[in-house]
């Protein structure tokens, strides 16, 4: 009788173990605008895999990166691998996740703007010159010529408010400016993966 309790017993014990484990599921991510394309995957082994948005002539394209290890907290998404460290704010959200994808930018130089310290004046995409930011001294901005609104910078430190005029959320974007550069933080809206 002992002999044949053995087996399920153990058998009992590695199905717990794989059930506390999650079997080796991953969080599979996607932009909350196309649900079934995944972009971001954490695997349950420490792995990750990301698609970057790169530049090929002007052009935006993905690139698939794998990562050796990550690491998630509240604030942050952390992924590391051979060609170093990406980290990124994140928080969670009802519905999912908010990731905030890094983007250079470089003062460009326009007629009526000169350039101080802080970030009035055209920013420009480093992949793209049609991706840019313009912020003038008035509060007012356009992104990539198309969307127009009011900006505030009396947020967190780094942070900027973009009220868009149109029928779309306001956005909360951080930013660091070294010399004629400017990283901007911008946030994504991802739901699991369908």
């Amino acid at each position: 009788m002992k002999v044949k309790k053995m087996p399920v017993f153990a058998m009992i014990l590695v199905l717990t173990a794989a059930l506390l484990t999650g079997c080796g599921k991953a969080e599979s991510w996607a932009y909350n605008f196309d649900e079934t394309k995944e972009i971001l995957r954490l695997n349950s082994d420490g792995t990750a895999v990301y698609q970057a948005k790169v530049f090929v002539d002007g052009i935006q394209k993905k690139e698939e990166r794998k990562y050796t290890s990550y690491k998630k907290d509240d604030s942050y998404l952390t992924l590391s691998g051979s060609d170093g460290e990406l980290k990124m704010r994140c928080k969670t959200t009802d519905e999912g996740m908010v990731l905030y994808e890094k983007s250079t930018y470089v003062y460009t130089p326009r007629e009526g703007y000169e350039r101080g310290d802080g970030i009035v004046g055209v920013w420009t995409n480093t992949g793209t010159d049609r991706l840019f930011y313009e912020f003038s001294e008035k509060g007012n901005f356009m992104e990539d010529g198309v969307f127009v609104g009011d900006y505030f910078l009396d947020g967190e430190p780094g942070s900027i408010r973009l009220d868009y005029y149109d029928d779309l959320p306001d956005t909360i974007l951080y930013y660091t400016i070294e010399g004629d550069e400017m990283i901007v933080e911008y946030p994504w809206d991802l739901v699991p993966t369908k």
